[in-house]
């Protein structure tokens, strides 16, 4: 498979749901980036292709995870570290256990514990995190205020994504939906102007590229992903993971006139670690509507050796 980086850049503040308007990711988990392409491929009437594609696992997708610069940042490994000696520094295990993303260049470096402390508070030059105050109006008498919180990235840091794809034709298609969706936004409360960004291409850094195409000891997860009922208790033997649920409406008037819960997926947050890889798949998750509703599931992995 043949791999490729995009560099989104953020023009103003985006809001990335965990259940609640008044709190935040920093990140873009795959299945919200897949949702939101599968919105712009049925704007251009292909969506039967797009699923295809992906479905087929011609091109796969990664979470979007944090840049600064030059500097590429993956989700902390869920495995455990030996960092020698137990009575050691509370402050700097403190701040390692509320890491959740490494400096691609150290990868190594952490999992032999000597991971530069100089790097652990590096999210903080990613952005601020702000509230915007709004009110719904409309059929009540008096306004009701609600709060959304936001996320802002500085300047020369954004997400970044890797594209996994074995045909140009499908990566040509991925690129047409991303173009579109630049525009669009990504995220919650794009109608107040949070998600849009611009997009550029950019060189997969040798080392991360190595570990696309190496198996390692162990496989990291690159992408919120669930194995396929044939797969599961293969992959979990000596597994390391974390489970999230992922939820939320569909909001499409192609779909249903009024907003409608997903049925709930419980999946692998990336960084989660595993002995033996599984493909996933894409997931129907609708409950009423007039057609399906796609929930990216697709395993992404890169090897890690401990």
């Amino acid at each position: 498979m043949n791999y490729k980086l995009y560099l989104l850049e953020f023009q103003g503040g985006v809001h990335f749901g965990n259940g609640s308007l008044d709190d935040s990711e920093i990140a873009c988990m795959a299945d919200t980036l897949f949702s939101a392409l599968c919105h712009e491929a049925v704007k251009a009437g292909i969506l039967s292709q797009w699923y295809q594609i992906v479905s087929d696992r011609r091109l796969i997708l990664s979470d979007a995870f944090p840049y600064i610069g030059k500097k590429y940042y993956l989700p902390k490994p869920i495995l455990w570290v030996d960092r020698g000696d137990a009575s050691g520094n509370s402050s700097m295990k403190k701040k390692m256990k509320n890491l959740q993303f490494i400096d691609s260049d150290y990868f190594e470096q952490y999992f032999q514990g000597n991971y530069p402390e100089k790097h652990l508070n590096d999210m903080d030059r990613l952005g601020t995190f702000g509230m915007k105050v709004s009110a719904v109006i409309r059929g009540r008498e008096e306004p009701l205020p609600y709060r959304v919180r936001y996320f802002s990235f500085s300047e020369n840091a954004g997400l970044y994504v890797i594209v996994g794809y074995e045909h140009m034709d499908d990566l040509g298609v991925f690129e047409e939906l991303l173009e579109s969706l630049s525009f669009s936004g990504i995220g919650g409360k794009r109608s107040s102007g949070f998600g849009r960004f611009e997009y550029c291409p950019a060189v997969i850094p040798d080392s991360m590229k190595k570990r696309l195409e190496h198996t390692g000891t162990y496989e990291m997860l690159l992408s919120s992903a669930l194995p396929r009922d044939e797969e599961l208790d293969v992959c979990l033997e000596g597994a390391c993971y974390e489970l999230i649920r992922r939820g939320g409406f569909v909001s499409s008037p192609v779909y249903t006139a009024n907003p409608v819960r997903k049925k709930d997926l419980y999946v692998f947050r990336a960084g989660s670690c595993f002995k033996h890889p599984f493909m996933g798949s894409v997931r129907d998750v609708s409950v009423n509507g007039d057609r399906s509703v796609y929930r990216y599931a697709c395993g992404m992995f890169m090897g890690v050796d401990i």
